[in-house]
């Protein structure tokens, strides 16, 4: 079976990184990937083989409107001496559209892959960009002969609010190496407790610095539970665009004794284990890996209800500040009963094969 992908992830160019990984493994499910990456020009990335089958296309693209063309040329040259099975793409949106015109150019079978909440009203409120990916989403997963969706709610919604037949569908969360994560010793360099003594709660968040990820709600918790926990304080680790309005928010309010901003590192297993609770603040999410990520680490998991938060055991609070308060304060009061982790998966192995499976499942109809 052969596989074009279509998708926007330029961490593919980054060697060992997560994703690059991730697509040389799965190459060894089928018998060739080709993956489209859309990208500027500006970043001189070249086409790569990064394993005996699975090869990397940058668009090059003068800007983002030229990445459908730009795909369409790439797609046509990979075809010029192999049939393309299937076409995948690695969102419903803007990878969904040109991955549409590809599989109906080429003739192959047509599969989405979701990985947010595309229909929360945060999400379509974010930009009229949004908005527009709203509608067109929406039309797209009603002519794919597959659909991979990560999380239940997003799967009630394709069958519910948008008649797709349940049969199209698959859920298959992204996989996490749990007992990795379990067996990993604490680095002592990132040891948060003993880093930040005066912490008590100490509580972790680490995402994207951006507007989905709804950081102030956090800072406008501490205002109020400080009355409660003087001593607390928020280790927040990440990087993006919202960092300087995060530390003009965290000046103004004065909360620069007890809000922490550190760098993004690859591997949060340490950062997950030495703080008293992972807290998640996201208007929308698709699947929360670090909710995984953490309760595997054995910390409990305060969160919004998105993405599998919910389904993963993270304890839910409804988006205000109140309840936040009350959820955090349960939490820490129940801070000794067991953490428990409903882990999709009984295996990589296991994994893998339904990863497969969905695209057998297309050509077997």
């Amino acid at each position: 079976m052969r596989i074009l992908s279509i998708g926007g992830d330029k961490n593919l160019f980054k060697k060992n990184s997560d994703v690059r990984e991730r697509m040389i493994e799965y190459g060894k499910l089928f018998n060739e990937i080709h993956i489209i990456v859309f990208s500027k020009k500006k970043f001189g990335f070249l086409k790569e083989k990064i394993s005996d089958n699975v090869w990397l296309y940058p668009t090059n693209s003068k800007s983002k409107i030229c990445y459908i063309f730009d795909s369409i040329k790439l797609a046509k040259r990979i075809i010029r001496n192999r049939k393309i099975d299937v076409t995948t793409t690695q969102d419903p949106y803007e990878s969904g559209l040109v991955g549409y015109i590809i599989s109906r150019m080429i003739k192959s079978k047509f599969h989405i892959q979701i990985h947010i909440d595309y229909f929360s009203k945060f999400f379509i409120r974010e930009s009229l960009l949004n908005r527009i990916r709203f509608y067109i989403s929406n039309i797209l997963v009603k002519k794919a002969d597959k659909i991979r969706v990560v999380s239940v709610g997003i799967q009630k919604y394709l069958i519910t609010k948008l008649n797709i037949d349940s049969k199209k569908i698959i859920l298959l969360p992204i996989y996490t190496d749990v007992d990795k994560i379990k067996k990993s010793k604490v680095a002592e360099s990132q040891n948060l407790h003993k880093l930040y003594p005066k912490f008590s709660p100490l509580i972790l968040m680490a995402s994207r610095f951006v507007k989905q990820k709804n950081v102030f709600l956090a800072f406008n918790f501490l205002l109020k539970a400080k009355k409660t926990y003087p001593s607390i304080g928020i280790v927040l680790v990440g990087s993006g665009p919202e960092k300087d309005k995060y530390e003009l928010y965290i000046k103004n309010k004065g909360l620069e004794d007890v809000v922490i901003i550190k760098d993004w590192v690859s591997d949060l297993s340490s950062y997950y284990k030495t703080c008293d609770i992972f807290l998640l603040t996201s208007n929308y999410e698709g699947y929360g890996r670090t909710i995984i990520e953490a309760l595997a680490s054995g910390t409990p998991v305060v969160s919004t209800d998105v993405g599998s938060a919910k389904e993963l055991g993270a304890v839910i609070f409804d988006g205000s500040v109140d309840d936040l308060i009350k959820k955090v304060k349960e939490v820490l009061n129940l801070k000794n009963k067991k953490v428990i982790l409903n882990n999709p998966y009984k295996s990589k192995q296991e994994y893998l094969q339904m990863f497969k499976k969905q695209f057998l499942d297309i050509l077997e109809k």
